[in-house]
């Protein structure tokens, strides 16, 4: 009884994401009433928190079933205060009373991540990302709570970062990296570590990427960022035995310092090159970046591997991912999101691992969050998956 993600996009073509505080809510344990009462009984447990938070929000608030047991909640013209309190609401009304199951009683609580600063993000992807940032805080912090981006001395510190702030963080050796496991799904060992920077905030707060990398990215501070990151990538590939894999934009490549020094690292070590992955998002227009084209193929003579990052959302352009000799695609979070749940999405999902296959390039399903979606993949065929389910990030190897 409630919107779908399709209609969030139709919703996106006529109103100002800005005007919206941005709510991600999830379903705590949800999996085990599927496993142990079916899904006919998850069905009326989702059916009733429905109606649950559907009876807490206002007639001009959004709601959208997002994907299995998670909810998106857009709520319209508030304060951040009324946008808190709503949510604790929410939490408070979905465990308010058990839930009738077969002569059971079963508890609902639910985890919820709210951006109450979406016109501080370039788009509508980045602001549900922090959202959804809280919601992984809230998760792993005990569950059944509210979290919220913060404020910092009357100013949004998380998500509000100007390049001075990095500038800063980088003289002060305040950045810093973590890093997710990602396992072979033949094997379910690791096959390698994907490398993610963060920053240290001043009070020990860690601030995540997609809240400080929109205001560097147009400026020389990008290039020292990228150096800085593979200073820290270099110093893990000589502590592990496993490959690691990198983020780089064609900016970065085009730049002789960052080129050069991943040049004189691998390039003497034909081994150490086999062990590293340069990603490059599918979102960056290859087209308009000749030269980064070239360089990434030079990568490629010394040993170095390349990944192509959020495939399947962006401009899949099939001419340079053949005349790039792309070894892994690694397969946008949206799509295997609830994947067990979306047959649009496994078909896209099939499509392009069969097409990967047949040009010998592996797969990698991201953002894996649910044991549905690990044996979906593994069913599938992909050669590989990472995300929270898989491991937690690893602030040392």
């Amino acid at each position: 009884g409630m919107y779908n993600r399709q209609y969030l996009n139709e919703f996106l073509k006529s109103y100002s994401v800005e005007k919206f505080h941005i709510v991600i809510m999830d379903l705590d344990h949800f999996k085990q009433v599927n496993d142990i009462y079916g899904h006919d009984a998850g069905d009326v447990v989702l059916q009733t928190v429905s109606k649950r938070i559907q009876s807490v929000i206002r007639r001009k608030d959004t709601l959208i079933r997002y994907g299995g047991e998670e909810f998106l909640l857009l709520i319209d013209g508030t304060t951040k205060e009324d946008s808190t309190a709503l949510a604790e609401r929410i939490r408070e009304n979905v465990k308010s009373s058990p839930i009738a199951i077969e002569g059971h009683e079963l508890d609902a609580t639910m985890s919820i991540g709210l951006n109450p600063f979406p016109e501080r993000f370039s788009n509508f992807s980045q602001a549900v990302k922090a959202a959804d940032e809280c919601l992984y805080k809230a998760k792993h912090s005990g569950r059944d709570r509210v979290e919220v981006y913060q404020e910092h001395g009357g100013e949004v510190f998380v998500g509000n970062l100007k390049s001075s702030d990095v500038k800063e963080a980088l003289e002060e050796d305040r950045v810093f990296c973590v890093y997710q496991p990602i396992i072979d799904l033949k094997t379910m060992e690791i096959q390698a570590y994907e490398l993610l920077i963060r920053i240290r905030g001043k009070d020990g707060r860690t601030i995540v990427p997609a809240l400080f990398l929109p205001c560097v990215v147009k400026t020389k501070l990008c290039v020292e960022l990228s150096k800085r990151i593979l200073h820290l990538g270099f110093n893990a590939l000589e502590k592990m035995d496993k490959q690691l894999s990198i983020n780089l934009s064609l900016k970065d490549l085009c730049s002789d310092e960052v080129f050069e020094m991943l040049s004189e690292h691998v390039g003497e070590d034909r081994q150490k090159a086999s062990r590293l992955i340069i990603e490059i998002s599918e979102n960056e227009n290859f087209s308009e970046t000749e030269y980064a084209f070239g360089r990434l193929k030079a990568l490629k003579a010394l040993g170095v591997k390349i990944a192509i990052d959020n495939f399947g959302v962006g401009y899949a352009n099939y001419e340079y991912l053949l005349g790039m000799n792309v070894d892994v695609l690694k397969i946008d979070g949206s799509l295997v999101r609830s994947i067990h749940e979306r047959e649009a999405s496994r078909h896209v999902v099939n499509a392009i691992h069969q097409l990967s296959h047949k040009l010998n390039i592996k797969t990698v399903g991201e953002q894996v969050e649910s044991e549905e979606e690990l044996d979906t993949l593994k069913y599938m065929g992909v050669d590989y998956a990472q995300g929270f389910l898989i491991g937690d990030l690893q602030a040392q190897l």
